[in-house]
Order: structure tokens, then sequence, then C-alpha cells
């Protein structure tokens, strides 16, 4: 396969960010009286955080706007960002061993305030090509319009590119995207249905073991 870039989703793939989404949904809830379901979670895995308050908004009938609540998840991510963010096994390992051999987009469908917080913490910016959030396009996944827009602005075709995502979302966006597909789930969304990924695998060092193969 001739790979001429690789595009990576960030939460729950790259970042270990998934587990303080949950524990901060479930404190924000709480102030309302409210318990976030396996319902909510699942409609809202892989989409832009603004989209997922809107649904957590509907389907959960608090008492909020969706952009009073974003902004209430904003304050919380950004501080939990700074203080417990850590980056997912084999991440690092990845992102340096594919730096400067292959062009790499950041796709992610976190806001450009969630994804500045993180760009600062974990300073892995200066693995990416091109970097771009849910901000700068109107659909989030699994729309594959971010992911259009990453390769058009590393100046490539999205059938000449592998996309790496965790979510089931973002596994069909990249499927209908016309990319190569690996899907690396992780303990949050092991259970959905992944169907469309060209690949599943455990983990990002088996992700580059399948890109390896790939480009032989």
């Amino acid at each position: 396969m001739d790979i001429k870039s690789l595009i990576f989703d960030m939460d729950g793939l790259l970042i270990d960010s998934e587990e303080l989404y949950h524990k901060a949904s479930f404190d924000i809830c709480a102030i309302f009286g409210k318990v976030p379901t396996d319902e909510v979670f699942t409609r809202c895995m892989g989409q832009k955080l603004a989209h997922s308050m809107a649904v957590y908004v509907e389907m959960m009938d608090l008492p909020v706007t969706p952009d009073e609540l974003l902004s209430m998840m904003h304050e919380r991510m950004v501080r939990d960002i700074n203080d417990k963010l850590k980056m997912m096994p084999g991440a690092t390992d990845i992102l340096k061993f594919y730096h400067k051999k292959i062009p790499m987009a950041l796709a992610t469908g976190s806001s450009t305030i969630i994804l500045d917080a993180v760009l600062k913490k974990t300073q892995m910016a200066e693995y990416f090509d091109v970097i771009v959030s849910a901000d700068v396009v109107e659909r989030g996944k699994p729309d594959p319009a971010i992911f259009l827009h990453a390769a058009k602005k590393l100046g490539v075709e999205t059938h000449e590119a592998i996309i790496l995502e965790d979510a089931q979302n973002g596994v069909i966006a990249g499927h209908t995207a016309g990319a190569y597909v690996i899907a690396v789930p992780n303990r949050f969304t092991k259970g959905a249905d992944f169907s469309k990924a060209d690949i599943v695998v455990s983990n990002l060092f088996q992700a580059r073991e399948q890109i390896e193969l790939l480009r032989r």
C-alpha cells in the first residue's frame, strides 16, 4: 500500500482522556441531580463536544442550554487536562517513529479550547504537519468532513491515508472518507461495532506493526 499520510484521532487514542470526560460528565450532571446513562455516552462517543452537550441537555432534560453546559465542561476539562492527563500506551512511540517519515495529521472531535490545553500539556504538536479541531467543520463524526479536511490540508487523497481511531463514529467517518481505517478500541469503546474498520488491533504498538506490514 502506498501510504502517503497518517491521520490520528486524539481522545481515547493518543491521550487517556475518556475517563476524564466520564468523571466530568458525572460530576456536572450531579449538580442537576442527574446521572448520565450508557446510552448518552454511546451517542456522544467520537462526536464534537458541542454536539455532545446538546445530546446531554436533550436526553437528560437538563435545566441549562447546550452552550452553558459546554462552558462548564470546558472549564472542568481544561483543569483536569492540566492536572491529570496522560498519553495512551504506545502513543509517544508511534508519533516519534513516523515523525518526518510520513506526513501526519491530528483530526480531533474536541474543541479548540480542549485541543490547545492538550497540546500544551503533552507537547505533541511538534509531531504533526496538520492539526485540526472539530471547530473547523460544520458536522462532526460520523460525518467524514474532518478527515477530508485534514487530508486536503496534507495535500493527499483519503485513499492514500491511514486513519487511526478508537471510537465507532470515528471509524465510520474514516471508512466513509475512503481511507484505510485501523481501530484501536480502549476500555470505554471496546464493545462498539467496528465492522467498518479494515483491521482492529489492541493497542498502538500493534497499530504500528500493522502500518509497517502495509508499507512493505
